[in-house]
C-alpha cells in the first residue's frame, strides 16, 4: 500500500502531461501573434496562386505554385488534427517547386522574382514544415508514452528484433544494388543521352552498375558495422568518463550484479536484441539508449561514407573532388589523404555527440576529457596539414622545399583563430537563441573546421532558431477553441489545473523547451558539414 502511495503522484504527473501540453499549445495558438502570422501567411500563399494563376496560359508548369499555395492556405486557415501525412505533402510540395525554381523554366519577372516568387514560396513551405515535423514528433511522443502502446512496441522489438535487423539490412543491400541501377537505367534510355554513341561507350552496363552499386552497399555495411562498435564504446564514455571511471581498465560489466559482460552479449544491436533488453545474470533491464547510441554513430560513419567518402569529397571546400570517384577509385585503390580526412571527421562529430549526450544526462563535460580530446586534434593537424580546411587551394603538404617553421606558424594561426573565433561564436548564439553553451565542443568545431565554419554554424544555429520559433505561431493542428460557454470552461479548467501544480509544471516546462535544443547544435553540425561546399559557394566564401 506505501507503494503505491508513493507512486500516485508521479502517476498523477505523467498523466498530466498530455493535458499540460495541450494548454501550452493552446496558449501559443491564440497568441495574438500567432493570428497575426497565420493571417500573414495565408495573404501570402493566396496572392502566390492568384498570380500563377494569371499567367498559367503561358507558363503551364507553375501549376505546381498553385498547389503549393492552395495547401499553405487550407494548413494556415483550416488547422485539423495531426495527420501523419502532412508533412509527405508538404515534403512533395516542396521538393516540386524546388524543382521548378532549379530549371529555371520560367521567364516571368512576376514569378521568377519578388515577393511572389518559388524563394518566398519555398521559405513558407519550410515554416510549415518545420510544424509539421514538430506536430508529428509531438504526436509521436504522445503515443509513445501510452503504456499499451509501449509494451506492445516493447514485446514486438524484443520478440523479432533480430528479425526486423537482419531482413531490413538485407533489404537496403538489395534495393541499393538492383532498384537504383534499375531507375537509373530507365531514366537513361528515356534521355537524349542514349541516343548518343560516345555517352552509350563510357557508361556502365546495367549488369555492371549493378555489380557496382553491390560492393558500395557491402562496403557501407562493413562501415555502419565498424561505426556502431564506436557508438558500443561511446556508451561507455558517456557513461564512465562523468563518473571518474577508467575507460580502458575494467571490462564491461553490469552495474547491479557486477557480473563481467561476454563478447557475445557486447556485440552492437545484436546483443542487446538477443538478450531482450536484459542483463544474462540478474534478468535487470538494460536500456534502450544503448542500441541507439550504436545505431545513431553507426548511421553518421555510413552517411560521411556516402557523402564525404566515395563521393570523392565533394562536400569539402578548399579541396578539387577527386575526378574517379566511386568505392573503387576512392578504397580499393586507396586515396589515403580523403580517407584520413573521413576519419578525423568522424572522430570530430562522435566528439561533439557524446558530449552532447552527457550535456542531455545533467554533466558537464570534464575538462580532462575535453583537453584530451582537442589534444588530439590539435596533434592529428599538425601532423598532417592537409585535414585543415583551407581557403586558397589545396594545403601546402610537407615537402622538402617548403619553410618547415612558416608552415607550423601558419597551421598555429589557423588552429588559433579557429579556437577564438568558435568560443565567441558559441557564446554569442548561446545569448541570443537561449541554446546551452558548450565551449569544448565549440573549440573543437573551430579547430577541426576552421573560424570560418564556426561562424557558418553559428549563423545557421541562430537561423534554425527563429524559425523553430516562427514554426510555434503556424496552426498546432489541435482544432480550435470552442467560443461556446463550454469551451470557456474547458480552457480555464486547463489552466486551473496547471496553477495548482505550478512549480512542477516549470520544471517540465523548462525541460520540454531546453531538451530537444540540445541537440540543435549536434544537428545543424552534420549538416553543415554535408552540405560544407554548396555553402562555401553561395555564400562566396570560405564557411
Amino acid at each position: 500500500m506505501s507503494r503505491l502511495l508513493l507512486q500516485t503522484p508521479s502517476v498523477i504527473q505523467a498523466e498530466d502531461i498530455p493535458r499540460r501540453e495541450a494548454a501550452a499549445e493552446v496558449h501559443v495558438e491564440s497568441s495574438l501573434i500567432a493570428q497575426y502570422v497565420r493571417i500573414l501567411l495565408c495573404v501570402q500563399a493566396a496572392f502566390c496562386g492568384g498570380v500563377r494563376l494569371m499567367v498559367i496560359g503561358s507558363q503551364p508548369s507553375v501549376i505546381v505554385g498553385i498547389v503549393a499555395s492552395a495547401w499553405l492556405c487550407w494548413r494556415v486557415v483550416y488547422a485539423v488534427r495531426r495527420r501523419w501525412f502532412f508533412p509527405l505533402i508538404t515534403v512533395a510540395c516542396t521538393l516540386l517547386v524546388g524543382g521548378a525554381f532549379m530549371s529555371r523554366g520560367t521567364s516571368r519577372a512576376v514569378i521568377a522574382h519578388g515577393p511572389f516568387s518559388e524563394t518566398v514560396l519555398l521559405t513558407m513551405l519550410g515554416l510549415l514544415l518545420c510544424r509539421d515535423l514538430a506536430d508529428f514528433a509531438i504526436g509521436l511522443r504522445r503515443t509513445l508514452q501510452v503504456p499499451q502502446t509501449r509494451a506492445r512496441m516493447s514485446a514486438l522489438l524484443m520478440r523479432d528484433g533480430l528479425r526486423i535487423l537482419l531482413w531490413g539490412t538485407l533489404g537496403a543491400v538489395m534495393v541499393w544494388s538492383l532498384a537504383v541501377p534499375l531507375v537509373q537505367e530507365a531514366i537513361y534510355q528515356q534521355s537524349l543521352d542514349a541516343t548518343d554513341p560516345q555517352r552509350a561507350m563510357d557508361r556502365m552496363t546495367l549488369p555492371q552498375n549493378i555489380l557496382f552499386n553491390f560492393s558500395e552497399a557491402v562496403t557501407g555495411l562493413w562501415f555502419l558495422v565498424v561505426g556502431s562498435c564506436v557508438g558500443s564504446f561511446l556508451n561507455v564514455v558517456i557513461y564512465r568518463v562523468p563518473a571518474g571511471i577508467s575507460v580502458v581498465a575494467s571490462a564491461s560489466h553490469c552495474p547491479v550484479c557486477r557480473t563481467e559482460i561476454a563478447w557475445r552479449d557486447n556485440l552492437p544491436l545484436i546483443g542487446w536484441l538477443k538478450l531482450q533488453g536484459r542483463c544474462r545474470s540478474c534478468q535487470t533491464p538494460i536500456s534502450s539508449r544503448y542500441p541507439s547510441v550504436e545505431l545513431t554513430v553507426g548511421l553518421l560513419f555510413l552517411l560521411l561514407y556516402f557523402v564525404e567518402l566515395i563521393s570523392g569529397g565533394t562536400n569539402l571546400p578548399g579541396r578539387s573532388p577527386n575526378h574517379y570517384a566511386g568505392v573503387l577509385w576512392i578504397l580499393f585503390y586507396t586515396k589515403w589523404d580523403l580517407l584520413g580526412l573521413y576519419l578525423f571527421h568522424c572522430f570530430v562529430l562522435c566528439a561533439v555527440f557524446a558530449w552532447t549526450m552527457m550535456r542531455r544526462d545533467g554533466h558537464v563535460v570534464p575538462v580532462k576529457a575535453a583537453v584530451i580530446t582537442i589534444g588530439l586534434a590539435v596533434t592529428a593537424t599538425l601532423i598532417w596539414p592537409h585535414l585543415l580546411p583551407w581557403a586558397n587551394g589545396e594545403a601546402n603538404l610537407w615537402r622538402p622545399g617548403n619553410n618547415a617553421l612558416h608552415l607550423f606558424v601558419d597551421i598555429a594561426g589557423r588552429l588559433l583563430s579557429g579556437m577564438i573565433v568558435g568560443g565567441l561564436t558559441g557564446w554569442l548564439v548561446s545569448r541570443l537563441c537561449g541554446l546551452p553553451f558548450q565551449l569544448a565542443t565549440w573549440l573543437l568545431i573551430g579547430i577541426a573546421f576552421g573560424w570560418q565554419a564556426a561562424v557558418g554554424i553559428g549563423v545557421l544555429c541562430a537561423a534554425a532558431s527563429v524559425l523553430w520559433t516562427l514554426a510555434d505561431m503556424l496552426p498546432t493542428g489541435t482544432g480550435t477553441i470552442a467560443s461556446t460557454g463550454a469551451g470557456r470552461e474547458t480552457t480555464a479548467g486547463v489552466a486551473q489545473g496547471t496553477s495548482v501544480h505550478s512549480t512542477a509544471n516549470g520544471l517540465l516546462a523548462t525541460t520540454t523547451a531546453i531538451a530537444p535544443r540540445h541537440w540543435l547544435l549536434p544537428v545543424i553540425v552534420l549538416i553543415h558539414h554535408c552540405l560544407w561546399r554548396q555553402l562555401t559557394v553561395t555564400v562566396g566564401g570560405a564557411m
